[in-house]
């Protein structure tokens, strides 16, 4: 085998380098490739984190209301049931009731929503505001579904669903109501006929002052439906 020459040497040599050179390349490449990707799941990871947190924020922010709310409804007397997370099912949709009092009075659904700051909004509004300062001192607007709908399509739901099986001398009336229980929430609605609250006091004295129109009789046979 002959030797190679000076040339030779150069041009296999420089061939080595050129290799070595596109393996560089390409491994630079894999590699920022990987960290880009690993930026990228970063990134995602923290948002959905974040996303996941005012999740269960708001998740334990309601349950807290509700709970609140079932304390402080324990004022109404004897001969008024209240019941928590009532599932009513009509024509094929479902609604989910924070509380449901059936009494002498008659039959009421109550959504509970615990929100500081300045809520706005109207009857027929689909989405209301809530506005407020954070602890920050930055200024904080969301919109959320208007509680006055929600209420409404939950008590024609249920409404429907008695009068389907109950078949009383008049019609079952049920009545819609809004509860906000965080003490820092300023109401500053226009047009709402629908009953919104800041206080339990207010809102157990309008169910109590209405005319009596079922015995003890009927308020089981309305229970015994939901």
């Amino acid at each position: 085998m002959r030797n190679l020459t000076l040339l030779e040497k150069i041009i296999v040599l420089n061939v080595f380098r050129l290799i070595e050179l596109v393996f560089i390349f390409f491994g630079a490449l894999l590699s920022v490739t990987q960290n880009i990707w690993f930026v990228l799941l970063t990134v995602i990871g923290i948002l959905f984190f974040r996303q996941h947190t005012r999740m269960i924020k708001k998740y334990q922010a309601g349950r807290a209301g509700e709970k609140q709310a079932g304390k402080l409804l324990k004022g109404l007397p004897k001969g008024y049931e209240k019941r928590h997370h009532v599932y009513v099912v009509w024509n094929g949709q479902k609604s989910e009731l924070d509380y449901l009092v059936v009494g002498p009075t008659g039959v009421f659904v109550i959504e509970v929503k615990n929100m500081s700051g300045v809520i706005r909004g109207t009857e027929e509004d689909a989405k209301w505001t809530q506005n407020k300062v954070l602890k920050n001192g930055k200024p904080f607007s969301h919109a959320f579904y208007s509680p006055v709908k929600q209420v409404r399509t939950h008590a024609v739901r249920l409404s429907k669903k008695l009068n389907h099986v109950l078949e009383y001398d008049q019609k079952i009336w049920v009545h819609g109501l809004v509860l906000f229980v965080h003490p820092e929430s300023k109401m500053e609605l226009e047009h709402v006929q629908t009953p919104v609250f800041t206080e339990i006091h207010p809102l157990i004295h309008y169910i109590l002052n209405r005319e009596k129109k079922y015995n003890r009789k009927q308020v089981r046979e309305i229970l015994s439906v939901i």
